[in-house]
């Protein structure tokens, strides 16, 4: 029992390695092929060109602002802890998941920061938590692989900036948050900042949540106008269960999950995916322990999940338009192509190795069952969200 666990703990480790293998596309030239299509797209399109221009200013202007600036500064300095530290070479992953968490994390981060939000605090923190982990998680795996330890120290400090990212993000959102109140509400407060900041954060504790915050802290100042802080104290102990109460009737509706129901036609076609995931399971079993060749029956439904796959892949993305459906469709079938190439480049000697991309059909599977495949028939050529943010106006009049 002992050595099958032990078996089964180094699979995963070997499995984990794997897939961060897969990451680094250096050897493929896949990042090369991105890199090349971007600047292509950059100069032949003055539309992407506009867009990309578009976001480099807001970039430059969300760096301007206090929070900007403080989470420009962690971010960079994970960045270089990581490329400094880490015992390996930086690879196209460490590259690639420290420009995930500067670009995206930089944006999303200073998003919500704003009361619109509708990403809660502990989202925002899961969020600039997902790549750090991975990241950790990908030199541990790493180091049992190669049975080197010298640099766990260092991993594990990369962690740290979890607990300094959600304490420097509560702290921001409270000031922005309070700061863009009082200074709508100004005109209406004849206390001092400072101690409306002690009864903008007890109508908090009251509330619960910055949104409820908002809608009963500004119908308390329009009915309490002028009045001094004491004053102010005692009407807010008085009337904010009653105001948050009225206010809970008015604004406070239940929204309903509607969950999609697959019909009885893909009911029946996903019984025809489990046989044939269940028929490679088998034969890459009968190849690893009993050194059973793989037969026609294997490669045909290989060929049948490849295409469940482009089809569950499709059904990721939220797809409003044609021409996101064209985009994404060559997208995910260049990336089913160097999935193949990435799998075909393996020793294929392990279960892990023959069976590499099984785990990755059925985790895709489960994540978009309950997902609509987007109808190209029904869906406009072009929607105000698209892949590279075109104006649809533009091709109205053309």
């Amino acid at each position: 029992m002992q050595a099958f666990i032990k078996y089964t703990i180094e699979g995963m480790l070997h499995y984990i390695n794997l897939i961060f293998g897969l990451l680094d596309f250096k050897d493929l030239g896949f990042m090369w092929i991105i890199i090349i299509g971007i600047i292509i797209a950059f100069f032949v399109s003055k539309d992407v060109r506009k867009n990309v221009l578009g976001l480099v200013r807001s970039s430059l202007n969300v760096i301007k602002t206090l929070p900007g600036f403080v989470f420009l500064i962690l971010f960079l300095g994970y960045y270089f802890y990581v490329a400094i530290f880490f015992e390996e070479k930086i690879t196209f992953v460490v590259l690639i998941l420290s420009i995930y968490l500067f670009v995206q994390d930089f944006f999303k981060t200073n998003l919500n920061l704003l009361l619109e939000s509708e990403n809660s605090i502990f989202d925002s923190i899961k969020d600039i938590s997902f790549p750090v982990i991975l990241l950790c998680i990908q030199q541990v795996s790493m180091m049992f692989e190669n049975s080197t330890f010298n640099n766990l120290n260092y991993v594990l400090l990369s962690l740290l900036v979890i607990p300094i990212y959600s304490i420097l993000f509560f702290v921001m959102k409270h000031y922005c948050i309070y700061t863009d109140f009082y200074t709508r509400y100004k005109k209406y407060i004849d206390i001092d900042d400072y101690s409306f900041f002690k009864i903008f954060n007890d109508s908090l504790v009251k509330c619960g949540t910055y949104k409820e915050n908002e809608r009963v802290l500004s119908k308390f100042i329009m009915d309490n106008r002028k009045k001094s802080y004491k004053e102010m104290k005692i009407r807010l102990n008085q009337d904010i269960r009653k105001i948050i109460s009225d206010e809970t009737k008015d604004y406070k509706k239940k929204r309903k999950n509607i969950k999609y129901k697959p019909s009885k036609l893909f009911v029946i076609f996903n019984y025809i995916w489990i046989f044939n995931i269940a028929n490679v399971l088998v034969s890459v079993f009968f190849k690893r322990y009993l050194n059973t060749p793989f037969d026609f029956w294997y490669y045909f439904s290989y060929m049948i999940l490849l295409i469940y796959f482009w089809y569950d892949l499709m059904k990721l993305k939220k797809i409003e338009n044609q021409y996101d459906f064209i985009m994404y469709m060559f997208i995910y079938i260049i990336l089913i192509i160097f999935l193949l190439l990435y799998n075909y480049s393996l020793t294929a000697f392990r279960l892990t190795e023959l069976g590499f991309l099984i785990p990755i059909f059925i985790v895709i599977r489960l994540c978009t069952y309950y997902k609509k495949f987007p109808n190209l028939l029904t869906l406009p050529f072009l929607s105000k969200n698209n892949f590279f943010g075109l104006n649809p106006e533009d091709y109205k009049k053309k």
